[in-house]
């Protein structure tokens, strides 16, 4: 039965084609680290966790993962790799399948939802769109001393984020950061202490700072 089993899920994944990955930036593609994490993030955005569904899309993936490093790998080889690590992250706990006529759920265990959580704080970027208003948003922090550490933690996740102090304080980003930076100060114990504000009128020396910032970063 065990056998028969792998042999349902390895033929499965086989028989994949790949297809468009779901909404995963090139920016949090880079930060992804192993084939583990590949398709952790598929599974924490896909809204059918069938095998049928997550396979290709994690097959793809791996695919611009590998290209993004500068390799390339055939689409069987991929396959293989992904099959490996399905069974990999449910032995680790992460997830569980159940039979489904001729597919596979996916259930994802505590565990599993404590990995994602994890990965999704890891590869956070803030969602950049194509235009910019020409306005910025302040994000103000005002952490207690006794929060010092998680303070400290916090400013170096906005530093990653590329957001721009001008002051310890008050920090700046040209599209809005709430959910992101909600989501951060939320994971550090912090959330009641930092505050956002979008700036209608600036100094014009701390304007050009910040502009001068943001388009060297490539973010507007």
């Amino acid at each position: 039965m065990k056998s028969y089993f792998k042999q349902s899920i390895a033929q499965i994944i086989d028989e994949s084609v790949p297809e468009p990955i779901l909404e995963l930036t090139d920016e949090r593609i880079e930060k992804l680290k192993t084939v583990s994490d590949i398709v952790m993030s598929v599974l924490s955005i896909a809204s059918i966790l069938t095998l049928t569904v997550v396979a290709p899309n994690a097959i793809q993936l791996l695919k611009v993962f590998q290209k993004s490093k500068g390799r390339k790998y055939s689409t069987k080889h991929n396959k293989e790799k992904i099959l490996r690590t399905f069974y990999y992250i449910r032995n680790k706990g992460y997830i569980d399948f159940r039979r489904n006529d001729k597919d596979y759920e996916i259930v994802i265990t505590e565990k599993g939802n404590k990995k994602i959580k994890n990965l999704k704080f890891n590869t956070l970027v803030i969602s950049n769109p194509k235009s910019w208003d020409g306005k910025f948003w302040q994000i103000a922090v005002d952490i207690p001393v006794k929060y010092k550490t998680s303070a400290d933690y916090f400013r170096m996740k906005l530093k990653e984020l590329r957001c721009y102090p001008l002051q310890r304080s008050l920090w700046f980003y040209p599209h809005d950061p709430r959910g992101e930076v909600e989501f951060i100060a939320k994971t550090y114990g912090v959330a009641n202490y930092i505050t956002f504000m979008k700036i209608e009128r600036m100094e014009q020396d701390d304007k050009e700072i910040l502009k001068t910032y943001f388009k060297e970063s490539l973010i507007i």
